[in-house]
């Protein structure tokens, strides 16, 4: 049974608020300004099974101008910017298992599992664009996983904010 208040009505939360009070949820972003055909990417290594639970994955892309979204399972990554996963606990000490890159080379390219489109050039958004999956997706254990962004006009503005947690 859920919290009572001091009126006995029953007090719930969601999940992920849940995973948040118990410093199970992760969140990685990354931001850059980047030109025509360019790209941000960022990569996910997933840990043994023996080493952690599945990782379940979310994301949330902003853009300025127009862009296409890639998300590929299977990728065979070198060298990259390592980057730290935070704790949106900001007082929990766990740490996230998976070993997370940016920019990295893809010498390989793996399964595209999820591919859209976001945002105009005719004319660019003054405000911007959004996309997001509608789905978080369950990542298999020793998998390399990238998320990216290639933009279709010059001076494009990119965000990719990643939700992960390890249950």
């Amino acid at each position: 049974m859920g919290k009572v208040d001091i009126d006995g009505a029953d007090v719930s939360i969601d999940w992920m608020h849940h995973l948040v009070h118990h410093g199970k949820l992760f969140g990685l972003s990354l931001s850059a300004t980047i030109g025509a055909a360019g790209s941000l990417k960022m990569h996910i290594k997933t840990p043994a099974a023996t080493v952690a639970k599945p990782v379940h994955f979310d994301c949330v892309i902003n853009c300025s101008k127009a862009g296409v979204v890639l998300f590929r399972e299977g990728d065979t990554i070198t060298g990259g910017t390592g980057k730290t996963a935070f704790n949106y606990n900001r007082n929990s000490t766990r740490a996230f298992n998976s070993t997370l890159t940016q920019d990295s080379t893809v010498s390989a390219a793996g399964t595209v599992l999820k591919t859209f489109e976001i945002g105009t050039n005719a004319p660019p958004i003054r405000i911007g664009s959004e996309g997001e999956f509608r789905e978080e997706f369950i990542l298999k254990p020793s998998t390399t996983y990238t998320l990216q962004f290639t933009a279709d006009g010059a001076d494009t503005l990119v965000s990719l904010n990643a939700d992960m947690y390890e249950d």
